[in-house]
């Protein structure tokens, strides 16, 4: 039996990782998730990227994977890559995002490229088709910083009657800002299993991504999640989202890039808008790592 390990960053949130062990776990591989400074000589070496530079220790007979789920973020993103590209070691394959995604890091060189889209957990899916009573109106789960203009959306709810349930860790100086709000509620960081449930305390899903290089066209996993939940979906307009919702039938309701019009969102209002919820069980780990083709090649290594 094969053994792969998938050398995962600690505190870093990758459901991929998960969906990676269970998925060849199924398919006759040993997978094991582990940290970069404590993993053994598997026959795969899959890590999530970051760096691995050319002068590092790595085992000669493992088949060495780098997978890129993102472009480097503010500040000096495009410097960030650039260093990647000319430091990081020469894996056998390379596991990308998406096609945007490789064309950005133009990687020379001879590796094996494959393309693994962002999936959901069936869990996430189950929840979706349980009937739920939301307490919220709305619901944001991700990352909570100055970074994702999660504070310029908060100014902006601060003066709408809609109630909002953040769910992740949030910067502190946005926490100390906006707590006192009757209408902000944080629920600070939530375990993976708890958190299709705790999703479902919102009637409909917000995501703020900046209209900006990289967020643009990475793929949204809080969209994708919403909608496995069946929440429809609220959120800023930009290349993915805009995409995503052509390529499955869905309708979102798109709000400016300043967040103005949170200040004028209603219960009343949202309940006239006309939302479609896509169906996401072509969007399960299981299928997602399926098309990408990636178990084909390990079994012929």
């Amino acid at each position: 039996m094969k053994v792969i390990s998938l050398i995962k960053p600690e505190n870093v949130y990758l459901p991929e990782a998960e969906a990676y062990k269970s998925y060849f776990s199924r398919h006759g591989f040993l997978c094991e998730i582990q940290s970069p400074d404590a993993f053994t000589e598997p026959d795969i070496l899959w890590r999530f990227m970051g760096t691995d530079p050319f002068f590092r220790f790595r085992p000669k007979r493992s088949f060495n994977i780098h997978e890129y789920g993102s472009l480097s973020i503010p500040p000096f993103p495009k410097t960030k890559d650039y260093i990647k590209r000319i430091i990081n070691a020469k894996p056998d394959a390379r596991v990308f995002l998406n096609n945007d995604i490789e064309k950005k890091y133009r990687f020379n060189g001879s590796a094996r490229p494959f393309y693994r889209p962002m999936g959901v957990e069936e869990a996430f899916i189950k929840e979706g088709k349980r009937h739920h009573q939301p307490e919220f109106d709305l619901i944001y789960c991700g990352s909570i910083t100055k970074s994702r203009d999660i504070d310029k959306a908060l100014y902006n709810l601060s003066k709408s009657s809609l109630t909002i349930l953040l769910i992740g860790t949030p910067e502190a100086e946005i926490y100390k800002n906006f707590k006192n709000f009757k209408n902000i509620h944080f629920a600070g960081r939530i375990g993976r299993k708890d958190l299709p449930k705790a999703i479902t305390l919102g009637k409909y899903g917000l995501n703020i991504t900046p209209n900006i290089y990289p967020y643009s066209f990475q793929d949204s996993t809080k969209v994708i999640e919403y909608c496995a939940l069946g929440l429809p979906v609220i959120s800023t307009k930009h290349d993915w989202s805009s995409n995503f919702a052509q390529k499955n039938n869905a309708t979102f309701h798109y709000i400016d890039n300043e967040y103005e019009d949170l200040q004028h969102l209603t219960a009343e209002r949202l309940q006239k808008i006309d939302f479609a919820i896509p169906n996401m069980e072509s969007y399960s780990w299981s299928s997602i790592i399926d098309r990408s083709q990636i178990l084909d090649w390990l079994k012929t290594l």
